[in-house]
């Protein structure tokens, strides 16, 4: 199983955050999302923080016993992370990396008005 410390691109802490902010809005503890999807509460923490990665499946499984469904879209591929990497100096691309996963886990909700993010923008746009 790939842990979130393994994963660099983040899949984990998209997950974690898709996942825990679903319980969340619907006021279910994970207690109470183990009996709806018969998964062990231990693994839905796990998913939550990122420690483990779910499947599709068990996404799938954690999402419609909410009553919701999960849709995937292809698209077509952007390059921002390149670009990222590219342009911006290592200090601010490590402290933006961790603030997306820090928005991701749900422990920050004001990453728009982080000095951080507007100085990754900031290199993205020339006119800035």
């Amino acid at each position: 199983m790939t842990t979130a410390r393994a994963r660099e691109d983040g899949t984990n802490m998209v997950a974690a955050g898709v996942l825990r902010g679903l319980r969340r809005r619907l006021r279910l503890t994970q207690d109470e999302l183990a009996r709806m999807t018969g998964l062990p509460q231990s693994v839905i923490s796990a998913y939550e923080t990122g420690a483990r990665e779910p499947s599709v499946g068990a996404l799938v499984r954690l999402i419609e016993a909410t009553g919701h469904e999960l849709r995937l879209n292809v698209v077509p591929a952007d390059r921002h992370d390149e670009i990222l990497a590219a342009t911006t100096p290592p200090d601010t691309l490590r402290a933006f990396r961790a603030e997306q996963a820090a928005y991701a886990s749900g422990r920050r909700a004001d990453i728009l008005a982080n000095d951080v993010f507007a100085d990754v923008l900031a290199a993205l746009d020339p006119r800035a």
